[in-house]
C-alpha cells in the first residue's frame, strides 16, 4: 500500500513539474497578449480625443456627447466626423500589437522615420485625464508594404506593425469629415456660384 502511495505521489509531483516547465517554455516563446499590446489598459469606450500630426498638418478628433467632431488643431471651426473612419482608427489603435522588434537604438529612429521630426504622431486622450494616455510615432512603410514602423512615445524600441496604420490615420481634415457634411457644403458652394 505504501509503495502505491509513493508511486502515485512521485508521479503527481513529476506531472506538476512537467506542466510548470512546459508553461514556462511556452511563456518565453510567445509573450502574453497583454505584453504585446502597445496600450494594454486602453479601451475604445474611454478614448475621447485623438490628435494626429504629420509635418505642419494636424487634426483633432474629439468625442463630445457621443459624437465625433473633427477640426484642424488650434482652429475653432469643427465639423462632424465620419464615424466609420474614426471607429476604424480607434479599433486599430486599441488592437495594435507589437510586431517584430527591428531596432532599440535611438540613432536608427530617423531611418525608420519614427523620430519626433519625421514621424506621424498620434496622441491618444482618455476620459480619465487631460494628459495623453499614450503617443505613437508611425514611420514609413515596412518591406512588405502592408506594415509600418512604430515607436511608442517615451521608448526607443521600433517595431514592425502590420495593418497599414497610415491608411487609417491621416492629417487631411476633408477625409475625416462626415460625407453628408462635405456633400452639403459642396452643394452650398455650387449654389453660390
Amino acid at each position: 500500500m505504501k509503495n502505491k502511495k509513493l508511486i502515485f505521489g512521485t508521479g503527481a509531483i513529476l506531472l506538476v513539474i512537467a506542466i510548470f516547465m512546459v508553461t514556462e517554455k511556452l511563456n518565453t516563446l510567445s509573450p502574453a497578449e497583454h505584453k504585446r499590446a502597445f496600450f494594454p489598459h486602453l479601451e475604445e469606450r474611454t478614448i475621447t480625443s485623438l490628435v494626429i500630426t504629420e509635418g505642419e498638418n494636424s487634426v483633432t478628433l474629439d468625442r463630445t456627447s457621443g459624437s465625433w467632431m473633427v477640426s484642424k488643431t488650434l482652429e475653432e471651426q469643427t465639423y462632424p466626423a465620419d464615424s466609420a473612419s474614426v471607429q476604424i482608427a480607434v479599433e486599430k489603435i486599441v488592437s495594435m500589437r507589437k510586431g517584430d522588434l527591428v531596432s532599440d537604438n535611438p540613432a536608427n529612429q530617423p531611418a525608420f522615420e519614427v523620430d519626433d521630426t519625421n514621424s506621424m504622431s498620434v496622441q491618444i486622450f482618455t476620459s480619465n485625464n487631460n494628459t495623453a494616455a499614450g503617443i505613437l510615432h508611425i514611420g514609413k512603410t515596412g518591406p512588405d508594404w502592408s506594415s509600418n514602423y512604430v515607436r511608442q512615445g517615451g521608448t526607443n524600441a521600433v517595431y514592425s506593425v502590420p495593418g497599414g496604420l497610415r491608411y487609417s490615420l491621416f492629417c487631411d481634415i476633408e477625409k475625416w469629415r462626415a460625407r453628408e457634411m462635405v456633400a452639403d457644403v459642396q452643394a452650398l458652394e455650387d449654389n453660390e456660384d
